[in-house]
């Protein structure tokens, strides 16, 4: 963000000039014409005439001096600004006044500034190795003449130890950079990251990458894992290999020796190999470094932009790298794998639908809601499991769900269908990480290995938000008061081993969204809202919403009581700026205005869905939402290739609700096809006391025929 904040006041400077340039040709017109009026006033005197040369001479010589003493340097000027800069990161950065004050005689007193030769690039301050005192990181960069790199510095100020100068003449210390800090080697000592965006363009561009350590009162520079010739950037060689097959790599990295495969797309219009070949590689080596958890333990993650064929503008994929440091400072890569290039998305909760590797994996509409997987298009669908699954996801080759034939057991199963095992017993808004499943369910004391919950909570209260390993162990209550959540790493929800759960909690008569790491800690109230106004510190958010996530924007869906039966709206929320539009409206007669008739809206890599109430005899289908980038206009499109499908137990008269159901499973019905001409079973609608909620209770059909 602070990035785009920068660009776009470079933006403004060159637009600046351009209307101070336009400004000066038109003077220089204006002066033209005065000389011209001048000749033709024949009335006038020479000596009027000398002394309206002079005075014009006189005005010209003096805007050349103003002129002049503007451009020449001023290092009282550039320390005024050094000051207004300084109180304007403050006050961004919520430090207090005195606090504030502190900090800014501590770069007086230590001439950082140089009187004014140097000029206040970046500023963080913080208690950085938690100790509860007031830390400060201060960027500085040679005011009077910009150099290329170098001719700055990086000041660290922690505690009252003497300050450390990082200055290095392959760095830029123009002030975009990104500086964090945490025990990236869990030796109890903190590590401060620094990347330093540079001059670079193609790929992510170039960055200067640096870890120092802050140990027994001092900083030393920690050495990152690399394999490059070059001094100025630190990375591991990684191999692109195109496959002969269609969006199809391999990557192969000599640190591990190993190559992992995967999709992406080949670049347009350009033939594939006869045979497998070594078509493109990383470029400019490591960047966005962040903090990661792995096995328990934080580490630090970086990423390596891959190209294919088509050059360094054609990425496919991004090679990802844990790393850590021995005991004597020596870097060590602990593990490696691949993301592929994709757009910004997240499922919603309760996703009965997900995506991976040119798959969906979903609950069919068509055959009773049981487990199947299909391609893309819809084709060649394939019944997985005859169970009833809710909160879908998938990662590395395995599916994990919510097993509503079980009482919503966790289970998970490979891709294939095949071993199929129970995790854990109760749980739904299932989500995954690389090591851990996250869901919610009811308060279980015995897990609350923190003491979170003082007070025993209703036995029906399911807000609790637990994570365990996907083998079922170690299984941890670490928030409660969790309406909805998501986790991602700030792109999309492919989280592994970096990322943060964002989520919804209830305060007061309002709502609240705030954020905690991947372990349930360092939470943060990002924003909130009351319910009743539709007040928001953030941007709007229409009431009683699911949403989901696409290319950078908030979808929601909103369904209101109307007239006769129900209106539903989805909404595209720009989240940066606040603004919405409605993208999909539609109106249902129904009998149970209080029932939801379209539900389970998520987003894919490859769009948005969800599903819709078409008919009774129909039930609810999926549908795909799809944007037309020049008209901007949205449709609905059914997705499901129904007429593929051999259907078992035809999903007619299931409304959405079916979550109400008694009863998810019907094991009974099969094998007795041959014997019945009729279902085995059939549905009847009951209301439940004043509430009007519809509970459909599946009764067997007595029949002659069984004897």
């Amino acid at each position: 963000m602070e990035k785009q904040v920068r660009i776009a006041g470079s933006i403004f400077l060159i637009f600046l000039c351009m209307v101070l340039n336009f400004g000066c040709a038109s003077g220089t017109r204006e002066e033209d014409l005065r000389g011209e009026q001048a000749e033709m006033q024949g009335s006038s005197s020479e000596a009027e005439q000398e002394a309206d040369k002079e005075n014009q001479a006189s005005e010209e010589e003096e805007q050349k001096e103003d002129e002049q003493q503007e451009e020449e340097f001023s290092p009282e000027r550039q320390l005024k600004e050094n000051k207004e800069i300084f109180w304007e990161e403050v006050e961004r950065q919520k430090i207090n006044r005195q606090d504030g004050e502190k900090c800014l005689q501590i770069l007086l007193d230590d001439d950082v500034f140089q009187g004014g030769e140097k000029k206040l690039t970046g500023l963080r301050i913080d208690d950085i190795d938690g100790n509860g005192q007031t830390d400060m990181l201060a960027m500085v960069l040679d005011a009077k003449e910009t150099p290329f790199y170098g001719s700055g510095g990086l000041w660290f100020y922690i505690n009252e130890d003497e300050p450390y100068c990082f200055d290095e003449e392959d760095s830029s210390f123009y002030g975009l950079f990104d500086a964090f800090w945490a025990d990236v080697d869990n030796d109890e000592n903190i590590e401060i990251v620094f990347s330093a965006q540079g001059t670079g363009c193609g790929a992510v561009g170039d960055s200067y990458k640096a870890v120092f350590k802050y140990r027994d009162h001092a900083i030393e520079r920690l050495t990152l894992p690399s394999d490059f010739e070059e001094d100025y950037d630190q990375g591991l060689r990684v191999d692109l290999i195109q496959e002969p097959e269609v969006n199809s790599y391999s990557a192969y990295c000599p640190y591990f020796d190993e190559q992992i495969n995967f999709h992406s797309e080949n670049i347009e219009g350009w033939d594939l190999p006869g045979e497998a070949r070594t078509t493109g590689g990383n470029v400019r080596g490591f960047y966005d470094l962040c903090v990661a958890e792995y096995e328990g333990k934080k580490v630090l993650q970086a990423s390596e932009y891959l190209h294919g064929e088509g050059g360094i503008v054609h990425g496919v994929a991004d090679a990802k790298f844990l790393i850590t440091w021995e005991e004597d400072g020596t870097p060590k890569v602990i593990k490696w794998w691949i993301e592929k290039c994709r757009n910004e998305w997240a499922n919603s909760k309760e996703s009965r639908i997900s995506y991976e590797d040119g798959y969906y994996y979903y609950a069919s509409q068509s055959d009773h809601y049981f487990l199947y997987r299909a391609r893309e298009d819809g084709s060649e669908p394939v019944c997985l499991a005859k169970v009833h699954p809710g909160s879908i996801c998938v990662q590395d080759g395995e599916i994990y769900f919510i097993n509503q034939s079980d009482g919503n057991g966790i289970y998970r199963m490979k891709t294939d269908g095949t071993d199929m095992k129970k995790i854990c017993d109760k749980g739904q808004s299932l989500q995954i990480s690389a090591e851990y499943v996250y869901f919610t369910s009811t308060y279980e004391a015995e897990y609350d290995k923190s003491g979170m919950v003082t007070e025993e909570p209703s036995e029906y209260d399911a807000r609790f938000l637990y994570r365990m390993k996907k083998d079922g162990s170690e299984r941890e209550l670490i928030a409660d008061n969790v309406w909805q959540y998501i986790l991602t790493d700030g792109y999309n929800s492919e989280v592994r081993y970096s990322g943060a759960i964002y989520y919804q909690e209830r305060i007061d008569s309002g709502w609240g969204i705030s954020r905690m790491d991947l372990a349930g800690q360092n939470k943060e109230e990002l924003c909130r809202f009351d319910l009743w106004d539709g007040e928001l510190t953030s941007f709007l958010i229409p009431r009683y919403t699911d949403f989901c996530i696409y290319n950078g924007c908030l979808y929601t869906l909103n369904e209101q009581e109307a007239e006769k039966g129900k209106r539903v709206s989805i909404y595209r929320v720009e989240w940066d700026c606040g603004n919405y539009e409605t993208i999909y409206e539609d109106f249902f007669e129904c009998k149970y205005t209080q029932s939801g008739y379209v539900s389970d809206i998520c987003a894919t890599e490859e769009g948005i869905f969800f599903r819709k109430f078409v008919s009774e005899k129909e039930g609810c289908q999926w549908f795909r939402l799809t944007g037309d980038e020049e008209t901007k206009k949205w449709k609905a499109e059914a997705w499901e290739s129904r007429e593929e499908i051999l259907v078992t137990i035809p999903a007619e008269n299931i409304e959405y609700g079916d979550l109400l159901s008694v009863t998810y499973g019907l094991e009974s019905t099969e094998g007795y096809e041959t014997y019945l001409a009729d279902n085995l079973e059939y549905e009847e609608a009951y209301l439940a006391e004043k509430w009007e909620i519809p509970y459909r209770i599946c009764l067997p059909q007595f029949s002659s025929k069984i004897t």
